[in-house]
């Protein structure tokens, strides 16, 4: 996907400042190129936008950052140009994971899966700000206690951890960071069996 703030002629990048996305974002007003993207945690933001401009923001606004591995552009206000085009791609018929509701990042409260709504909210999601201590927040306050990440490297489980801090929670991911996938699979049924996670 090319990010609309250069229609594709500049490069463009992300980056993670560790600062909450309030104070982030009431900063950027002057820099038409740069835009907060996400609040990872909240002291965590990442920030995404031409890579001159980026790092001038950055450095106007005294703040350390650092270089995400994958540079991508998404869940900011240039991608919604996308969002029809990433429906339509998205679109197909899924059995479904039966009679259990999911939180998606642009909602306020859970959806039962139907194969109308899964390429929706999953464009809105790769197309919005991503807002995780609020997503989190509304799970927790809803109820929900075990949050098992299917994602890469934890990286959501440490946001989760973060988020949540001393309130009661496991939050566990399957692709564990320095273990081999058997490990990491078995750790994450030992600590939902240990939970008493019914399967």
């Amino acid at each position: 996907l090319k990010c609309g703030l250069c229609a594709g002629k500049l490069e463009c990048a992300s980056r993670v400042v560790l600062r909450g996305v309030d104070e982030v974002t009431c900063k950027l007003a002057g820099f038409q190129r740069v835009c907060a993207s996400q609040a990872s945690t909240r002291s965590e933001t990442v920030l995404c936008g031409v890579l001159p401009d980026l790092l001038d923001a950055c450095h106007a606004l005294d703040i350390d950052s650092l270089r995400m591995q994958n540079p991508l552009a998404v869940h900011c206000p240039v991608t919604q140009s996308l969002n029809s085009k990433l429906r339509s791609l998205l679109r197909m018929k899924t059995s479904g994971p039966g009679d259990i509701h999911l939180w998606f990042s642009g909602g306020a409260t859970p959806k039962p899966w139907k194969d109308e709504l899964v390429a929706g909210v999953i464009a809105d999601g790769i197309t919005s700000f991503l807002d995780c201590p609020r997503l989190v927040d509304q799970a927790y306050d809803s109820g929900a206690r075990i949050f098992l990440e299917l994602g890469a490297r934890n990286t959501c489980t440490r946001r989760i951890t973060s988020i949540l801090g001393n309130r009661p929670h496991l939050a566990i991911g399957v692709d564990q960071r320095g273990l081999s996938a058997m490990n990491s699979y078995a750790m994450l049924v030992a600590a939902c069996l240990a939970h008493k996670v019914p399967f």
